[in-house]
């Protein structure tokens, strides 16, 4: 299996995702509203990474 480097857009969106989760798990953005919302976008960034790694031309 040969893998690619993901497209700038697509890293940008998972650094977003992944910056934003962190912030919101260290408390610097508060949120009470979804307790869960910081595990779920870092794990959003890791998928979208994986995924544009996997497959040529995204």
């Amino acid at each position: 299996m040969r893998l690619s480097p993901p497209r700038k857009i697509n890293w940008s969106i998972a650094v977003l995702f992944g910056l934003i989760g962190i912030l919101l798990q260290q408390g610097i953005i508060p949120l009470d509203t979804y307790p869960e919302l910081d595990f779920w976008l870092m794990t959003i960034a890791f998928l979208i990474l994986a995924i544009a790694t996997l497959f040529k031309n995204l």
